[in-house]
């Protein structure tokens, strides 16, 4: 039985696509050549593998690195922003499991509420475009040591009240949160090929330690960004 995995796509507007593209290939893993076919219908996707791929994670792992160069071949003709989600998975036992989103590891609590947060990104447009990124590193596994950095970055020019990176900037960060270089180690390491163009490959314990440090700045930041609006 062929591992079947399944997904919905959408225009940058929210609404259905009329697309119609399928592609057939393979893939390696661990020196295993797997044959794959993927179609995209409209909104819906499909892909379909011969043998299996390892873990729940594996299966949504590799079919979003096929899923993702379809929909990039797709978006230069189209001019237009087409994003997709993969739901869930049949596996060769006939079992069915959803895909999990990345969820980052708990740190420190944030000191306020919700609605008190809104009213700080109301007045803080960097503590908005901070969590944006955060939020898009966390929907876009591939890019987030790019997303997280620079929301890093941006929590560092609010903290400071500095619009300019430098080593100054970053110990009166430190200072100011109570944190250390290399409690961003991974993120930095990670981040660096990133930024210039380099997509290195990370594994799973490396995602989980850039979640849990960009969390930690952004939950620090937050309570700090309250206390001295009191």
């Amino acid at each position: 039985m062929p591992i079947i995995v399944s997904g919905h796509c959408h225009l940058s507007n929210g609404t259905k696509p009329t697309l119609f593209y399928e592609s057939s290939g393979i893939i390696v893993k661990d020196e295993k050549k797997i044959e794959y076919k993927c179609r995209i219908f409209n909104d819906q996707i499909s892909l379909e593998f011969t043998e299996s791929l390892g873990t729940d994670d594996d299966i949504f792992r590799f079919s979003r690195h096929i899923v993702d160069s379809m929909f990039l071949t797709l978006v230069p003709y189209h001019r237009v922003g087409i994003d997709y989600t993969l739901e869930s998975a049949r596996k060769q036992d006939g079992s069915i499991v959803n895909s999990i989103p990345d969820k980052a590891p708990a740190v420190d609590p944030i000191d306020c509420d919700q609605i008190t947060l809104q009213k700080m990104l109301g007045k803080e447009p960097r503590l908005r475009y901070a969590i944006r990124d955060y939020n898009h590193g966390l929907l876009n596994r591939e890019d987030c040591p790019f997303y997280f950095y620079r929301c890093i970055e941006t929590l560092a020019k609010l903290v400071t009240d500095d619009d300019e990176i430098n080593n100054d900037v970053w110990k009166q960060l430190h200072d100011t949160l109570g944190t250390e270089r290399s409690d961003l180690q991974t993120l930095e390491e990670i981040n660096r090929p990133h930024r210039h163009g380099t997509h290195s490959e990370f594994n799973k314990a490396q995602h989980l330690k850039m979640m849990e440090e960009v969390t930690n700045f952004l939950t620090k930041s937050i309570n700090h960004i309250r206390q001295s609006c009191e």
